[in-house]
């Protein structure tokens, strides 16, 4: 059952801009106008960007253990009332059970991810891969800590 869903989880994480149709940048925000894209070429133009900022890769294991550590510690990331320490404290608790390098690569694919997903539900935001990132090279010794240094350091502040 693990497997499947690491899997799973994996495949789906993967899709592309390209899997989606020609009409998907209707459904995503720019992120620098904050609204929807008004052409495919632009929307496109900063797809192609972030792919160029690519993380590496973490491989299979570490997706799962990512994928797991994710929804063992989703409802209190979402308790701290801060998008950031809530990105933080996933990629605090994600470098505990494999690495730094496996939190920012998990953090920049889940950008990647509401970038090209083509869900007006899901915003690309670069801050939320920086929270992500910062989270896992904090070397915290629990999740109490890494609760700790993610609210002190994002709070409630909005950005």
């Amino acid at each position: 059952m693990r497997l499947l869903l690491a899997v799973t989880f994996g495949i789906s994480v993967l899709s592309v801009a390209h899997a989606h149709g020609p009409q998907c940048f209707e459904n995503e925000v720019n992120p620098q106008t904050h609204q929807r894209y008004e052409t495919a070429a632009q929307w496109q133009s900063d797809v192609d960007a972030w792919e160029q900022r690519g993380r590496g890769f973490a491989g299979p294991l570490n997706l799962f253990w990512s994928f797991t550590s994710y929804v063992r510690e989703k409802k209190q990331a979402e308790s701290f009332g801060s998008d950031k320490a809530a990105h933080c404290y996933i990629g605090c608790v994600i470098a505990r059970s494999t690495r730094a390098e496996v939190a920012d690569y998990v953090g920049w694919l889940k950008e990647q991810k509401d970038l090209s997903d083509c869900d007006p539900e899901t915003h690309f935001e670069e801050a939320d891969a920086l929270a992500t990132s910062w989270g896992g090279m904090l070397e915290a010794r629990s999740r109490e800590e890494c609760r700790a240094q993610c609210v002190e350091r994002y709070g409630s502040r909005t950005y």
